[in-house]
């Protein structure tokens, strides 16, 4: 079906326009002008704004390559200054030939079997496999939760949920590294981006998260001596820090706070991750190393401590303080 971006009234696919208001569910809307720009188009033909639905892609698996991957000679530029011309050179992350490449797709690491890369939503009208599942799911209330809540211990600290038996859909739908992102979206969607779509594909696990590259980065806000941030700010970001590490730690994705590139900061001055890092088993993050973290933004910036932050910097680096 054909969700209307407009009246969200669901449409059969075949529709050109929707039969509740009248907009159009074969092109998209440019932003900045108005204009209907065709969906297999990243920028509006008019006023050159973005207009594209675009999505960054993370693609994981055991091989530590995809088996679909745009050739050389054909990959698409950055989606903010791609033209026309490459972005119809570019080819598919599906096979459904959904979302195209807008990038070269980088290359897994000796410690990351991991890719990323842009796509852009050739249907961005059509539900989502997720989207289709979640609604499944509101059907049939029978039907197991794709987002469990977190439980809780004795001490009332998060834990995540038990394991427990999943549908053979599910199983198949939905891979182990969107299970974070769905069961955490409620209760930090600020925080988190939001999740579009997550599938298997060729043994490799693929999810579509927000893009979220183009927020400021907390460091360069942080070190930015023109800006005069208040303390009371330095503050709410190490409080921001601290509480999302409270709950994404019984997910085990605490590296997601020790990534200075991940760390960002939206319009309303917010903390956001650009994405979770999964902990390593052998050495999993501290509040040691958060601590340290900040030991060296302070350190960089210059910037006067207060003097329990002093106390409790202190503490960190000696391994005084072990739980949040």
């Amino acid at each position: 079906m054909l969700v209307c971006p407009h009246c969200q009234f669901e449409n059969p696919n075949t529709n050109k326009f929707c039969q509740e208001c009248g907009t159009s569910l074969a092109q998209n809307t440019c932003p900045e002008c108005g204009s209907l720009v065709p969906f297999d188009a990243v920028q509006c033909q008019e006023c050159g704004a973005i207009a594209g639905i675009v999505w960054w892609a993370l693609v994981s698996g055991d091989k530590g390559q995809l088996a679909l991957s745009a050739p050389a000679s054909t990959s698409a530029v950055d989606y903010a200054v791609a033209s026309a011309s490459t972005v119809q050179a570019a080819t598919y992350l599906d096979r459904y030939q959904r979302y195209r490449l807008l990038d070269v797709l980088s290359a897994p690491t000796e410690t990351a079997l991991e890719m990323q890369v842009r796509v852009l939503d050739c249907q961005p009208f059509q539900l989502s496999l997720l989207e289709a599942l979640a609604q499944q799911e509101t059907d049939s209330p029978e039907a197991e939760s794709l987002t469990p809540e977190l439980s809780e211990d004795t001490k009332g600290t998060p834990t995540a949920p038990a394991a427990h038996p999943t549908t053979s859909v599910q199983a198949m739908a939905v891979p182990a590294i969107a299970q974070p992102y769905l069961a955490l979206s409620s209760r930090f969607h600020q925080a988190l981006p939001i999740i579009h779509d997550a599938w298997q594909q060729d043994g490799e696990q693929i999810i579509l998260l927000e893009d979220r590259s183009q927020l400021p980065r907390l460091v360069d806000l942080w070190l930015d001596e023109d800006l005069s941030l208040p303390a009371l700010q330095i503050l709410h970001w190490l409080y921001e820090m601290v509480e999302v590490w409270s709950i994404v730690e019984a997910w085990h994705c605490c590296q997601s706070l020790l990534e200075i590139e991940n760390l960002r900061v939206d319009e309303d001055q917010a903390l956001c991750l650009q994405r979770l890092h999964i902990d390593s088993a052998e050495s999993p993050p501290t509040l040691q190393q958060l601590g340290q973290l900040w030991q060296t933004l302070f350190a960089q910036s210059q910037r006067t401590q207060v003097g329990a932050i002093s106390l409790l910097l202190a503490d960190l680096e000696a391994g005084k303080l072990i739980t949040v």
